[in-house]
């Protein structure tokens, strides 16, 4: 039965090749219009927002009175969409100040330089709330197939986990990623002990690729976002037995914050009329089902505070690692 899972998956996934080691960098563009300049993520891997739905953001934007007149009064004569060649690139552009609002991976706004703002983050139905202040999270995961030799072990010590992974070659997604990447690799370090496996790491565009190749049996060992692999394993049809005889978790993260929505310096709300109507309106959209099932909440800078922390010990435990 498990043998026929597998195969099913297989088919059922229909997956596609890995991506390349290195990125395409994109150019940076220096301001000469007076544009309300909003900065996404290429439609692909993680990135929740489209440039359909940016369209209707744009037109949804220019359609409310306050933010228009906000906008006018501010010196803005209309609104850019502006994608970028993923995290890395989107990093690259705060830092020079290109965009006014921003949906980025956490870990950019963790490690941007000029003072962008938190104003929202996302929720997805996959995601869970903190009793602590109604944050939204997520937890990261290391994932095993049905090939691994430790897949059918009742009992699995760390002594066994850790010399099984030092060795082995682990399905990643980009290192952008706070929760499917930076958190896995962080507690494997923290709790096994292991800088980085000696197989080496294999990069897929997003945890839904990643789960489908250790479902698939691919690879025997992935790392990823738990809430996309759940989702993704839920869309296959399978049942909550029949997930157990395609993947087994062996180790869990603590909860990290998912990606937030951020705004230029100047326009933070505590001092920019614009920046509180952008807020609203953002936040208006989304709950009218303008980003299909991703809804923005309220959030502040000092809810992010920890990822900087986790991005600070995973420098000094795991070093630099990219895509």
């Amino acid at each position: 039965m498990r043998r026929f899972l597998l195969l099913l998956l297989a088919v059922i996934f229909c997956l596609p090749a890995w991506a390349q080691d290195e990125p395409t960098s994109g150019t940076l563009t220096h301001r000469t219009d007076r544009l309300l300049r909003i900065g996404f993520l290429r439609p692909e891997g993680e990135a929740d927002m489209t440039p359909v739905q940016l369209e209707a953001l744009r037109e949804y934007l220019l359609a409310v009175p306050e933010v228009t007149a906000a906008m006018e009064t501010e010196g803005y004569e209309g609104i850019g969409l502006f994608s970028t060649d993923g995290g890395r690139d989107m990093l690259r552009r705060l830092n020079a100040l290109e965009f006014d609002v921003a949906f980025v991976p956490a870990r950019a706004w963790a490690e941007q330089q000029t003072g962008y703002t938190v104003i929202l983050q996302t929720r997805r139905e996959r995601d869970f709330t903190s009793s602590r202040g109604g944050r939204v999270l997520q937890r990261g995961v290391i994932v095993i197939s049905a090939r691994s030799p430790l897949f059918a072990q009742d009992e699995l010590s760390d002594d066994d986990v850790a010399e099984y992974l030092t060795d082995q070659r682990i399905a990643v997604v980009a290192s952008q990623s706070v929760a499917g990447f930076v958190a896995p690799l962080l507690e494997m370090s923290r709790r096994f002990g292991i800088q980085r496996p000696r197989g080496g790491l294999i990069w897929f565009e997003s945890s839904a690729e990643v789960t489908k190749a250790v479902v698939a049996g691919l690879v025997d060992v992935g790392a990823c976002e738990e809430g996309a692999m759940e989702e993704t394993l839920d869309r296959s049809g399978l049942n909550a037995e029949q997930k157990n005889d395609v993947r087994r978790v062996i180790l869990r993260t603590n909860p990290v914050m998912t990606d937030p929505v951020i705004v230029h310096p100047g326009l933070a709300p505590q001092v920019s009329e614009l920046g509180r109507e952008l807020k609203r309106a953002l936040r208006d959209f989304s709950l009218q089902g303008g980003f299909g099932r991703v809804q923005l909440q309220s959030a502040r800078d000092s809810d992010y505070q920890e990822v900087r922390l986790l991005l600070t010990e995973f420098d000094e435990r795991v070093g630099e690692i990219g895509r």
